[in-house]
C-alpha cells in the first residue's frame, strides 16, 4: 500500500495520540502524559510512606497540586525554577519534596492557570504538564560504584523532573508522546538499568517540547535542626498548656486573642474528667512558620496536627517535648482553618487525637473504634457528605482516611455540636444530633468512650 504524505502524517498522529493516552507505568510509579493528568486521581486507602522530590527545570514557575480522589486539586505549591546545577540525582533546597503515600497523585500545572482554578475549582482549560503517582517504595540504586552513597543518612527518593525544550522545525507538526530516550541517555553513564519514564509534549504554536522523567535521588536525611527555636509559656486562664515562638503571630494579637477564646471553647465542649486529663497530658505548640525534615530539602510545615510519639520529632529534627502535643505550624493560616467549624471546632478535632492516643485503651489500637470505622467503611456511608469549604459543596469524607480521622470527626461533631440547629463541625454529621441518625453505632460507642449519656 503506498502511503501519501497526508495520509502517513494523519495515521502517525493517531498513533501518537493513541499512546499519549495511556498513562506510562515505570518501575517506581504511574505517569500521565500532557492534558491526560486531568485522569490522574489519588488511590483511597492507606498506602506505603514514600517521599517523591519535584525538579522544575524549565525557565518559568510551574505549579504542583496534590489531586484527591474525586480528581479534586489542592494545596497549590510553587516550583521554581532551579538555579543551580548540581548532581542530577542528588535532592537540594531547589527541589520540593512531598513525604507521602504510594497511590497519591500530583499534578504539575501553568503557574498561569492556577488563579482560574482556585476561583472555579475546575480544571477545564488547564494546561497540564502532567501527573504522577508513585507506585513503589523501591531503595536500592543499581551503580556502577558507591560514589553515590555519600552518606550513611543517605534515603532515596523518586525524583521527578520537568524539562521544556524547542523542538526542530521539521517535528513542528506533530503533538507527540514517547518514552524519553533523549532524557534516558544523559545518563546511561551513571547506572545499570533504567528507571526513566518519561514524555514529551509538543506545543504547535511556540514548537515547545515539555517532559517528565522519574527516576530514584537521594536526600540526605540529616535533618534540619529546629530544636534551637525557643519558646515561651502564654499565660491562658485555662489550664491548657500553650507555648508559643516568640512574635508567633506575625504582630497580629487579635489573632492571639481569637486563638486564646477558641481555646477556651474548645476546652468547654468535653466532658469534665477528659478536660482534666488532656490539660495535664498535652500541650499546645504555636509557630510563625515551621521547617522541618532533611536539611538539604527542608518541608514547609502546614495546618496543624497532633504528635503520638517521639520518634517521627527526633528523625525530623524537631524538640522531642512536643511529644503528645499539638502544633500549629503557620500562625497565618489559623484564621483560615478555623472559619469552617463552630467556635474551637478545630482545636476539639486535634485533642480528640490526643484523647483517642492517650486516654483510650489501647490507643490507635482501640479495637471497637477500629471495628466501628470499618463497618462505616463497609457500608459506604461516608462516601459522599457534605462539607464547608473548597471541598464541598459534597466530597467523600475525611472521616474516611483513617480510624484515627474518623474519631476525631465524629467526636468533634459529638461534643461541639449539642446544638441540633447549629453546624458545628466542617464535615456532615455536623452536630451530635445528625451522627446519632447518620452513624448510630458511633454514637453509641462515643457515649461510651466520652462517658456522656446523650
Amino acid at each position: 500500500m503506498k502511503l501519501y504524505p497526508n495520509s502517513l502524517h494523519t495515521w502517525l498522529s493517531s498513533v501518537i495520540t493513541f499512546l499519549r493516552d495511556i498513562p506510562k507505568q515505570g518501575e517506581l510509579g504511574m505517569l500521565w502524559l500532557g492534558t491526560q493528568a486531568r485522569q490522574a486521581r489519588s488511590l483511597e486507602g492507606p498506602g506505603e510512606k514514600v517521599r517523591v522530590a519535584f525538579r522544575n527545570e524549565c525557565d518559568e514557575t510551574l505549579i504542583l497540586c496534590w489531586v484527591d480522589c474525586h480528581g479534586n486539586p489542592h494545596h497549590f505549591y510553587s516550583l521554581q525554577p532551579r538555579i543551580v546545577t548540581s548532581d542530577e540525582d542528588i535532592v537540594t533546597h531547589e527541589d520540593h519534596i512531598e513525604t507521602t503515600q504510594t497511590g497519591h497523585a500530583f499534578l504539575v500545572l501553568a503557574a498561569s492557570d492556577v488563579p482560574r482554578v482556585q476561583k472555579t475549582k475546575s480544571l477545564e482549560g488547564t494546561t497540564f504538564m502532567g501527573a504522577y503517582q508513585p507506585s513503589s517504595t523501591v531503595t536500592k540504586i543499581i551503580t556502577r560504584s558507591n560514589k553515590r552513597l555519600k552518606t550513611s543518612t543517605s534515603e532515596y527518593v523518586h525524583l521527578v523532573s520537568i524539562h521544556k525544550r524547542q523542538l526542530k522545525e521539521h517535528v513542528k507538526c506533530l503533538s507527540f508522546c514517547t518514552e524519553s530516550n533523549f532524557l534516558r541517555k544523559r545518563h546511561t553513564d551513571e547506572r545499570i538499568g533504567d528507571n526513566d519514564v518519561g514524555f514529551e509534549l509538543m506545543n504547535e504554536e511556540t514548537g515547545a517540547a515539555w517532559s517528565i522523567t522519574v527516576r530514584q535521588g537521594f536526600v540526605d536525611s540529616q535533618p534540619m535542626d529546629s530544636t534551637c527555636k525557643r519558646y515561651f509559656k502564654l499565660k491562658m486562664h485555662d489550664d491548657m498548656a500553650v507555648y508559643a515562638e516568640e512574635n508567633w503571630h506575625g504582630g497580629d494579637y487579635e489573632l492571639e486573642k481569637i486563638f486564646c477564646e477558641d481555646l477556651h471553647k474548645a476546652l468547654q465542649c468535653f466532658p469534665e474528667k477528659a478536660r482534666e486529663r488532656l490539660t495535664q497530658g498535652t500541650a499546645f505548640w504555636l509557630n510563625c512558620n515551621m521547617k522541618y525534615g532533611p536539611a538539604a530539602c527542608p518541608i514547609e510545615g502546614r495546618g496543624m496536627c497532633f504528635h503520638p510519639e517521639s520518634d517521627w520529632l527526633v528523625q525530623n529534627g524537631c524538640h522531642k517535648e512536643k511529644t503528645h502535643g499539638i502544633e500549629l505550624y503557620k500562625s497565618e493560616e489559623y484564621l483560615r482553618l478555623r472559619n469552617h467549624w463552630g467556635p474551637g471546632g478545630v482545636l476539639v478535632h486535634e485533642l480528640s487525637h490526643a484523647y483517642h492516643c492517650l486516654c483510650i485503651r489501647d490507643g490507635y489500637e482501640n479495637k471497637d473504634v477500629l471495628a466501628c470505622y470499618q463497618k462505616a467503611i463497609d457500608e459506604g456511608i461516608y462516601e459522599s457528605v457534605a462539607v464547608h469549604g473548597s471541598q464541598g459543596p459534597k466530597a467523600k469524607a475525611y472521616a474516611c482516611t483513617n480510624a484515627m480521622e474518623y474519631f476525631a470527626e465524629l467526636s468533634t461533631a459529638f461534643l461541639g455540636g449539642t446544638d441540633e440547629c447549629v453546624e458545628f463541625n466542617k464535615w456532615y454529621p455536623f452536630n451530635r444530633k445528625q451522627v446519632r441518625e447518620h452513624d448510630p453505632r458511633a454514637f453509641e460507642l462515643l457515649q461510651k468512650l466520652w462517658h456522656v449519656s446523650a
